[in-house]
C-alpha cells in the first residue's frame, strides 16, 4: 500500500477546502523530518498528504508589539530572529543545519515533545488554529496537556497556521542539557521568562517556568512557579525553586539517560537558568 494522492494547495483556503474533501484521511506535512519517514517505512499511509509548503504561512513578521510566526516558519529562520524568552536560542539547538533548515516551527509544536514547546510555554504564546468551521486562537497551555503530553487541541480537522509571542520579555533564559556533537535528544530543557516589581527590580512580580525533563513532554512547572513569586530573586528563592521541582514529575528513563539523572540535571539547568536571570539585574 502507498499514498493515493499528494497535494500542496498554495493558500490557506485551499487547505481547508482538501481538509473537508478528504473526511480525516489525509495527513499535514510541511518540512517533512516527522511525517516522511512515517510514509516511507509504511506505519502511516494516510490517503492523501497535503503539502504545506506552497501556502503563506511561513512569514515572520511584528504586529502590534508582538511577533507572529507562521507555523510553516523554519527552525533556521526562528533561530536567526533574535526572539526573546530563549526562543531563538531552542531552535539554534535543534538537530543539524540540515535539520533546521527543514524542519518548520509548527512541526516542532504538533510533536507534543518538541524543544521549542518549552519557551513558548515559558513566554506564554497563542496559537491559531484553522479549520473548516473558521479559525480559534488558544494559549500555548491549552495545546499541549501538561498532564499527559497529549496535543489534544490538535484534533483531526485542525490545522495550526500561527504562533505569537511577545517581541520582549523583561528577562527570560532558554537553556538545555545534551551531547550536541551525537546529535540525540536533550537530557532536559528549562525555559524562564519573569517579570519584576518596578520599585524593586529584584522582585520577582510573574513567573512563568516551563521545563521537559522530569516528565516526557513538556509542561509548565507550577510548583516551582510558585515558590518564587512574590520573592527576592537570591539563593534562597532559588534553592525552594529547584527543590520544588521534584513535585513536577520523577524524571523518565530512554536511550539517552536515566529518570534519576534526568531529574537531577533538569534541577542543575533550573538553577543555572534562574541564577543567570538573577544576575541579569545586576548587570
Amino acid at each position: 500500500m502507498s499514498v493515493a494522492r499528494y497535494v500542496a494547495p498554495d493558500t490557506l483556503e485551499g487547505i481547508v477546502a482538501e481538509m473537508q474533501e478528504q473526511e480525516g484521511s489525509y495527513a499535514f506535512m510541511a518540512g517533512g523530518t516527522i511525517v516522511q519517514p512515517l510514509l516511507a517505512s509504511g506505519s502511516w499511509l494516510p490517503r492523501t498528504v497535503i503539502g504545506l509548503w506552497r501556502a503563506p504561512l511561513g512569514a515572520i513578521e511584528r504586529v502590534n508589539g508582538d511577533v507572529a510566526l507562521g507555523a510553516n516558519a523554519r527552525l533556521r529562520d526562528v533561530a536567526l530572529e533574535g526572539l526573546p524568552g530563549g526562543l531563538s536560542d531552542a531552535a539554534r539547538q535543534v538537530g543539524g543545519p540540515a535539520v533546521r533548515n527543514r524542519a518548520t516551527l509548527g512541526g516542532n509544536i504538533a510533536t507534543g515533545r518538541g524543544d521549542l514547546i518549552v519557551p513558548l510555554l515559558a513566554l506564554g504564546a497563542r496559537v491559531t488554529l484553522a479549520s473548516t468551521k473558521g479559525t480559534t486562537d488558544l494559549s500555548i497551555d491549552d495545546v499541549v496537556d501538561g498532564a499527559t503530553g497529549e496535543v489534544s487541541a490538535l484534533a483531526q480537522g485542525e490545522l495550526l497556521t500561527r504562533v505569537m509571542v511577545p517581541a520582549k520579555a523583561e528577562r527570560g533564559v532558554f537553556m538545555a542539557v545534551g551531547r550536541k556533537a551525537y546529535n540525540t535528544p536533550c537530557v532536559a530543557t528549562v525555559g524562564v521568562v519573569a517579570n519584576f516589581e518596578p520599585d524593586n527590580r529584584n522582585v520577582v512580580k510573574d513567573v512563568r517556568v516551563a521545563v521537559h525533563g522530569p516528565q516526557p513532554w513538556p509542561q509548565r512547572a507550577g510548583p516551582v512557579e510558585r515558590a518564587l513569586a512574590a520573592r527576592e530573586l537570591n539563593a534562597a528563592a532559588i534553592t525552594d525553586a529547584v527543590a520544588a521541582l521534584e513535585s513536577v514529575g520523577d524524571g523518565f528513563s530512554d536511550s539517552v539517560a536515566s529518570a534519576d539523572y534526568r531529574l537531577k540535571i533538569s534541577g542543575v539547568v533550573l538553577r543555572q537558568a534562574l541564577e543567570k536571570i538573577a544576575g541579569s539585574s545586576r548587570q
